[in-house]
């Protein structure tokens, strides 16, 4: 049996201070500062044990018709403890001064109602404003593009026309539908660009004619061409055989006729330039009049013209071969089926005589004679128009003559005295 030892008090736990700690210093006055008490099972130490929060007693409950009452502080007790100030936030450091918060609240208010209102007012727009345009085509609906400031039906149509002559080279062409926008609503899934509505009345609305370019000579139709950039070209390659340096412009003489037609692209044949050209770069027997001028020979004229000497004597019945200046020769020879007129600008400078100056001097013995002063020639530059047709000079013009530098006079004087 196992020997019982005797406790001291000092392995007893610790009776319990129920007195009333001193308030330290800096406490609330008025208010008593009860220490929270732990309840610590019999026989536990209080190292081990598991603390609890002992809660408050509840209020006493109230009967109907009673009202908790506030507490008046007394006279004595002072003035309650204000929170501390916070501190500035970082809008009004950097503003400098502090924001009344009752400003603050109107700004936001008045904020947040302006906001309201211009929605407002956009969503209500939406569902009056027209926001779309209908496109029709002699009446019948395409689609819908968006809303253009300023667009006309006019504009449009002439938008879509200068689109199909791009596609087709930049030709003119002429329509016989009419395309029309009118003002409407519809949701924004149902507009398409204005590009792919102009592309789908170009492919399968339009039927349309080209502006041809026909080719007449002598009253025959030699060439059908597509495009005024076609005519052009061949105009210039006909016109090259005649042009030199001097050449100011070129024309067709006589024969030369070109009309403009509309023709289906579809079912024409149209020449291209090169074959346009071959076809009217022939020549043909024809015969011309030729005027001598100086310096012309029968031999150089025969060579000009493309014929023997023999060829142009019997054609003009002549006995012999001499020529003067203004005479007319018919001359049957090769020529070209075109006849080219160009007209060629040439600066040339001439030299303009020194005048004379006479003078009469009777202190002078008679038949003498003195050189006062002696001459020089001046300088004009003259601008002369030369017209020739197919290379052969037709006539000449003097468009300008400007002096450059002016003579000096020979002044003379001569002797009238005794």
């Amino acid at each position: 049996m196992a020997k019982e030892t005797k406790k001291s008090f000092a392995s007893l736990p610790k009776p319990i201070d129920l007195t009333a700690p001193d308030a330290p210093e800096g406490a609330k006055r008025g208010r008593r500062n009860v220490p929270e008490f732990d309840a610590v099972p019999v026989g536990m130490p209080r190292e081990n044990a598991e603390t609890r929060r002992i809660p408050p007693p509840p209020p006493p409950p109230l009967r109907p018709g009673d009202f908790p009452k506030k507490r008046r502080p007394s006279k004595s007790a002072p003035p309650p403890r204000l929170r501390p100030r916070r501190k500035n936030r970082l809008i009004q450091r950097l503003i400098g001064f502090r924001i009344n918060p009752l400003i603050l609240s109107v700004v936001g208010w008045s904020v947040a109602g302006i906001a309201i209102i211009a929605f407002s007012v956009w969503f209500i727009r939406g569902l009056l404003v027209d926001n779309a345009y209908a496109v029709f085509l002699d009446g019948e609906h395409v689609g819908y593009i968006a809303i253009f400031e300023g667009l006309t039906s006019e504009d449009f149509h002439n938008e879509a026309v200068l689109s199909l002559e791009a596609i087709h080279r930049n030709v003119r062409v002429r329509v016989d539908q009419r395309v029309t926008i009118e003002r409407t609503r519809t949701a924004a899934r149902n507009r398409e660009a204005r590009g792919d509505i102009i592309a789908r009345i170009n492919h399968h609305g339009f039927t349309f004619t080209i502006a041809a370019h026909a080719i007449y000579v002598n009253g025959v139709q030699e060439a059908l061409l597509s495009t005024q950039s076609d005519l052009n070209h061949v105009e210039f390659m006909l016109q090259e055989h005649w042009r030199n340096e001097h050449t100011v412009s070129a024309e067709f003489v006589g024969n030369w006729e070109v009309r403009t037609m509309y023709v289906c692209p579809d079912e024409t044949e149209f020449d291209t330039p090169d074959s346009a050209y071959f076809r009217l770069d022939r020549s043909t027997m024809q015969l011309a009049d030729y005027t001598v001028v100086s310096g012309d020979t029968l031999d150089r004229i025969a060579v000009h013209f493309g014929t023997t000497t023999t060829r142009i004597m019997e054609d003009n019945n002549m006995q012999t071969a001499n020529i003067w200046p203004g005479d007319t020769l018919l001359i049957y020879t090769q020529m070209p089926l075109l006849s080219v007129r160009t007209f060629d600008e040439i600066h040339d400078d001439e030299a303009i005589e020194a005048p004379i100056e006479n003078r009469y001097n009777v202190d002078m013995p008679l038949g003498t004679r003195t050189v006062i002063q002696d001459g020089m020639a001046g300088l004009a530059r003259v601008t002369e128009r030369i017209t020739r047709i197919n290379g052969v000079e037709q006539s000449r013009e003097i468009l300008e003559a400007e002096v450059v530098v002016e003579p000096i006079p020979d002044i003379v004087e001569y002797g009238v005295g005794e």
